[in-house]
């Protein structure tokens, strides 16, 4: 069964990832609705998310059992501009993806790696 959240449908299913962005203001999405792996990429000094959006969704995932990552980014703001940490986030996401869907992805060397929980 497919559940809304406004216009936004969301899949019944532990095995999809998404990139959400929410707005400032708006508070996040509703953590209890989701039922899918997601991955959060986060500037320290985003304005339009605050960072303690992105820290309390990771929580409320991690708190489901739903498999979820977190990666802040110090000095970065909405939109990533270090080239180290735009890397870091692409290929940290395709490392998620991997975990998350059960496909072998590793992090390239020299780049941090990801932690994944559930």
């Amino acid at each position: 069964m497919k559940q809304k959240l406004g216009s936004i449908v969301i899949p019944d299913c532990k095995h999809i990832t998404c990139t959400i962005c929410g707005r400032a203001g708006t508070g996040f999405l509703a953590a209890h609705l989701l039922t899918f792996a997601l991955p959060s990429a986060q500037g320290t000094e985003d304005q339009v998310v605050p960072p303690n959006q992105a820290t309390d969704m990771y929580e409320a995932l991690k708190k489901q059992g739903l498999t979820t990552a977190l990666v802040m980014f110090e000095g970065e703001q909405h939109g990533f501009r270090q080239a180290t940490n735009i890397r870091r986030a692409l290929d940290g996401e395709f490392f998620f993806y991997g975990k998350a869907l059960g496909f072998n992805a590793k992090m390239p060397d020299g780049l941090e790696p990801i932690t994944v929980v559930n």
